[in-house]
Parts: structure tokens; sequence; C-alpha cells
């Protein structure tokens, strides 16, 4: 479901939603996607944990199956999604976050932009489940044409190797849309080049990564002791396709 979004009145104050750079649009369109460090701040990623947290933890939220798991790990804490999650809390389109994302993507796709799609995935502590390399837009081909789009990732802590960051595979977006075979009734796999060494996304506190539709991804298992929390959205501006 596509929702659009009024923003608040501060949300034009100098600098706070900064569009991308003629360096970084580069870098974004060359290699498919962007590492951005300082997309937002801590005091944001606190607001998102204290709307996000609560839904993960709502007994009656699971039993409506609004969070579901989509891995399981024998005797552990299974990976849990919540699909669609600004309709449950839409004070997240308040996040600094949120705001800077639409504002970039209108600054390079043009105005009439929408929230195309919107997920949490927390990944629990000595998880050994991974999500498989990927492109997106193997999942709804058709929806995923019909906009240009970008797809932001945001951990709500630091991350890293070790407990599930972003990994890309550079300029995989302007090759074919690879095959695709399912490993769960939601997920898809793809093949990563074996040529191709990926580049890993380490991100302090209020990083985020930026990726196109074609761009192939992945993210590890989480081997440590902590919750590995991502909040996933998805914006479009409606017109011709994009080639990226």
């Amino acid at each position: 479901m596509s929702h659009t979004v009024t923003q608040r009145s501060d949300a034009a104050a100098p600098g706070r939603f900064a569009p991308l750079n003629g360096e970084q649009a580069r870098a974004l369109l060359a290699d498919g996607f962007l590492s951005l460090p300082d997309m937002t701040d801590a005091d944001d990623i606190a607001f998102i944990r204290s709307l996000v947290e609560p839904i993960l933890a709502d007994p009656d939220l699971k039993r409506r199956a609004v969070v579901r798991a989509i891995a399981k790990d024998e005797g552990k804490e299974p990976v849990s999604e919540v699909i669609n999650i600004v309709e449950l809390e839409p004070r997240l389109t308040e996040s600094r976050f949120f705001r800077r994302a639409w504002a970039i993507t209108e600054a390079l796709f043009g105005r009439g932009a929408q929230l195309k799609f919107d997920h949490v995935i927390a990944k629990p502590p000595y998880s050994n489940k991974e999500t498989a390399w990927h492109q997106d837009i193997a999942y709804s081909r058709r929806v995923t044409l019909s906009a240009k789009r970008l797809h932001w990732w945001l951990p709500l802590q630091p991350v890293n190797a070790d407990n599930g960051c972003m990994q890309f595979v550079a300029g995989s977006h302007k090759a074919p849309i690879q095959r695709h075979w399912p490993v769960s009734a939601d997920g898809h796999k793809a093949t990563q080049p074996p040529q191709a060494a990926p580049t890993i996304c380490d991100l302090p506190v209020g990083g985020a990564t930026i990726h196109l539709p074609k761009t192939l991804h992945y993210t590890g298992p989480n081997i440590t002791g902590s919750h590995r929390l991502a909040w996933i959205i998805q914006i479009g501006v409606m017109g011709w396709p994009t080639l990226l």
C-alpha cells in the first residue's frame, strides 16, 4: 500500500534534511548503493526505537500475525519481521531519518514521493540465519519497475559483519536481473558472482545505507549477544520506469 506523507513545518530547517552532494549522488548511481554514516543522530534513533520496540514485544500483534517469524533456528528465537510498521505507528514518519530519506528521494527523482513498503527485521542474539544474497526487484518486478525508487536500510544500533550489517556488490544493478529461487515462503536467493568482492557497510548509530532495486545485497547472521534491529523503507516517485 502506498502512503503520501505530509511533512511537518520544521522539515525545511536549514541543514536538517540536506540532500546528497554531487559526489554522493554519483556514487549511488555508479555503484548501486551508498553508505551514509551520519544519516541521522542518536536522539532520532532513540525516538524510532521507542516506537518500534513496543510493537515487537506486543503479544496481541503476534497473535494477529503482524509480527511474523521469517527464519527459524533450531532451539533459538526466530528472526522476526513487522510488515508495514508505519501503518501501526504513523509517528515513525516524524523521524528525522524518514523525512531526510523522503527529501533525498525527491531531490533525485522529482516530487510526488510515496512510501511503497516498509518493515522492521529483528535478528535475535546468536542467530545463525543470514538474509541470502538477492535483488529486491526479484520480489515484485512489476511494482518495482513502476517507480523511480530508493530502498533505505536503517539499523537501530551500531552494525558490522558480526551482527548482520548490509553488504553489497558494487555495479550489480547494471547487470541483468539474476535468477532467484525460493529459500522460504517469503524469501528468495540469488548467486553472488564469485569474482565480486562485496562491500561490507559497518555503520555507527545514526548511519544508514541506500540501494537501488537491482543492487545485489546480503546481511549475515547475528553472532553477538544483542538483538539487531533494522527499519527498512522503500520510497518511490511514480513515473516512467527507472533504468537504475
